[in-house]
């Protein structure tokens, strides 16, 4: 097999190489801190149930499981914002959106038909009593639409809604060409008091999804992502809001100690006081999201400016990682789990397994166009035909 050109993840593209290496390297390093966030799991010691459990309960791998829970899916979704608005402004929406139905649909249908119904049957056979059970439960699973029907491939549905409706938003000719003059400016001026403000805003309406929860319980838990689509879109929109507010945006790449200790203060309250009134921590929660996810964009910039060839292949690869990590946590962990050792060691075995054997399935998958069309919607050409800069890549 001959060296392949390798696309990078399907959320984005960079169309200005030269200043946004540091957004697309955050994006994977976002995606794969979906690693020690699932294999914190089993041992959470919040009275919730999960795919699978361990016989340990762990208080410090809840807290870790929260504390990443706070910006890793709302810092990504920011990003892919950001990268539709750039995007739409380059494309007409209808390019747009095909290009990303492409990238998205194949990756999308392999793990619906392939990956996560291999990772309900591992789950299947360690939760029944015994291989019959499980395999008439598993069979029932896959007649039947669930939350295990989408399993850990929400994010994915997700994209495609926000595409739809970024690219329908777009044949609006003002819309794609919208800018913030007045409030960019102004937001620029009281950074810090903005980034309070859009946590504040995001907060009463997370707070406001949950007032409604009880009215409207199946949209919320459609299996069909409906309800991450509406948690997740105001950190969507403020990525596309950003994109046309450059004073607002020049902020946002640059390190604030104001917006750094806030980001710390608010999570270490959300995540660690256990009796905040109900509609507290959500607010709390959103404000740590938006200026954690700021103080990473931010620090990222200072080291990823300038392209590298290992974080290149390390961007490339997240998106695979992340469909194979938590299949190979659900398949691995009746065999770490069991395993003498104190728990902390189990853990540490079971994220250093799922990253291991997520990057040797990379190393197969990049090395097959078919493999890796249908795992990262991918479409490969040979090197020595390539001569388009990366800004291009996208297809």
């Amino acid at each position: 097999m001959g060296n392949v050109r390798i696309a990078s993840a399907p959320d984005g593209a960079l169309l200005h190489p030269s200043r946004e290496h540091h957004l697309d390297a955050v994006r994977a390093f976002l995606m794969l801190l979906g690693i020690p966030f699932h294999a914190a799991h089993p041992f959470r010691d919040d009275g919730q149930s999960w795919i699978v459990l361990s016989r340990d309960r762990s208080l410090p791998l809840t807290h870790l499981m929260e504390f990443l829970h706070l910006f890793r899916m709302q810092g990504f979704f920011l990003i892919a914002g950001y990268f539709t608005a750039m995007l739409l402004l380059k494309r007409q929406p209808a390019a747009y959106l095909q290009s990303r139905l492409v990238r998205l649909l194949p990756p999308l249908a392999a793990g619906l038909i392939v990956i996560v119904p291999l990772m309900n049957l591992a789950a299947d056979l360690q939760t029944s009593s015994d291989a019959e059970t499980a395999f008439a439960f598993w069979a029932r699973q896959l007649l039947t639409m669930g939350r295990e029907t989408t399993g850990h491939l929400w994010f994915v549905i997700v994209l495609i809604y926000f595409s739809c409706a970024s690219a329908a938003l777009a044949l609006v000719p003002s819309a794609r060409t919208y800018r913030l003059d007045r409030a960019d400016s102004q937001g620029a001026r009281f950074f810090t008091l903005t980034m309070i403000a859009i946590g504040l805003c995001v907060g009463v309406y997370e707070v406001a999804l949950l007032k409604l929860g009880p009215f409207i319980p199946d949209l919320l838990q459609n299996p069909l992502s409906l309800g991450f689509s509406l948690e997740y879109a105001p950190y969507f929109a403020l990525g596309a809001l950003l994109n046309r507010a450059p004073e607002m945006s020049g902020k946002f790449n640059r390190f604030s100690w104001a917006v750094a200790l806030i980001a710390l203060c608010t999570a270490l309250v959300a995540v660690g006081a256990p009796e905040l009134p109900k509609y507290t921590r959500p607010v709390l929660k959103a404000v740590a999201a938006i200026c954690l996810t700021q103080t990473i964009i931010a620090g990222a910039r200072s080291l990823f400016h300038t392209e590298s060839r290992k974080v290149r292949e390390l961007v490339d690869a997240s998106f695979v990682v992340y469909l194979l990590h938590l299949p190979i946590i659900i398949a691995t962990f009746w065999l770490i789990d069991a395993m003498p050792v104190p728990y902390p060691l189990r853990y540490l075995a079971l994220a250093l397994a799922a990253l291991v054997v997520s990057f040797a399935g990379w190393a197969v998958v990049k090395r097959s166009p078919w493999l890796l069309f249908f795992m990262s919607g991918v479409q490969v050409k040979s090197a020595k035909a390539i001569a388009e800069p990366a800004a291009q890549s996208l297809r």
